[in-house]
């Protein structure tokens, strides 16, 4: 489950950008603003498993992404690819080169929506490692006050390792109120 935009204006300042895993940009705006539709889900069959096991598909998005973060670091269209390219070396194990990736995309990443993706991913990547202590210091470094429901959950499950059920408890609260607010009824 992932939200990644996927519906819009069918208009022609919209479009598709990106050599690989593009995305909807408009012609006359740097930064666009995404709305979550839990209720609207739509079936994504790119990633099942037999497609995922291709290594050639692999290997060819990985060559892609190295050399749009390469060729372009900081543009609209690369800034997703710091996320996405970290999720793929999580996947072969590579997680140190995937928390040094992400390192790099926080650093400079100015889209609100991939910023919190990148987040999110760097986290749960810490959390894989048992690194619970990096990942509560993390959260803290954030703008306050938080309101990613995923980093809270993490939070929330960070101080439960750590044998902190208050805090465990008042960051799932607070993800379960946020949750709550921001879901269409």
């Amino acid at each position: 489950i992932n939200s990644v935009p996927r519906c819009f204006k069918n208009q022609a300042e919209y479009r598709y950008r990106g050599r690989i895993h593009e995305m909807v940009y408009h012609a006359e705006r740097s930064v666009m603003k995404y709305y979550q539709m839990p209720q609207l889900a739509i079936y994504h069959l790119g990633y099942q498993k037999q497609v995922i096991e291709d290594r050639d598909k692999i290997i060819r998005d990985t060559h892609l992404m190295e050399a749009m973060i390469q060729d372009q670091p900081t543009a609209n269209e690369t800034q997703r690819m710091y996320g996405i390219l970290a999720n793929l070396y999580q996947s072969i194990g590579e997680i140190d080169k995937a928390l040094e990736l992400l390192k790099k995309g926080l650093a400079i990443v100015d889209d609100i929506f991939i910023l919190s993706m990148l987040q999110s991913t760097y986290v749960r990547l810490l959390i894989q490692l048992k690194q619970f202590d990096q990942v509560l210091s993390f959260i803290e470094s954030l703008p306050q006050p938080v309101e990613n429901v995923k980093i809270l959950l993490f939070k929330s499950f960070s101080h439960h390792q750590q044998g902190d059920l208050a805090a465990a408890i008042v960051a799932a609260e607070t993800a379960l109120q946020i949750w709550e607010a921001t879901a269409l009824m």
